[in-house]
């Protein structure tokens, strides 16, 4: 019984420190596309408001988006592995995890960035 209750404990815990620590959220979908489409949102961390004009871009093969000005994006990828990041002046990057593509997946991947308040170097 001991066992049980620290178990739902740490996964109380755990469950609870993912949703206050996120930088990424990802929703996989599956398509009769044959393309990847990742679809998705840049969001501040502190305000929750949408960021236009946030860097999306690949790790793994280059390709690069802009979030429009509503703070949404989406990025035509291929099959295989990936990760993302996403980049603004003034903000702490955020980079995914790899995540494994195969044909016909639809992804939406929210990141949300924190407020970087280092000064800057002249």
């Amino acid at each position: 019984m001991k066992y049980l209750a620290a178990l739902l404990l740490s996964a109380t815990l755990l469950i609870s420190s993912c949703t206050v620590n996120r930088k990424y959220t990802i929703q996989r979908y599956k398509t009769d596309h044959p393309a990847v489409i990742i679809t998705g949102a840049v969001y501040d961390k502190k305000t929750k408001k949408k960021m236009p004009a946030v860097r999306i871009m690949s790790l793994m093969d280059s390709m690069k988006v802009n979030t429009d000005n509503d703070g949404n994006y989406t990025l035509k990828s291929t099959v295989g592995s990936q990760k993302l990041k996403a980049i603004w002046v003034g903000y702490y990057d955020v980079n995914t995890k790899k995540i494994m593509l195969n044909r016909g997946d639809s992804l939406m991947i929210d990141f949300y960035m924190k407020e970087d308040n280092r000064p800057l170097i002249d």
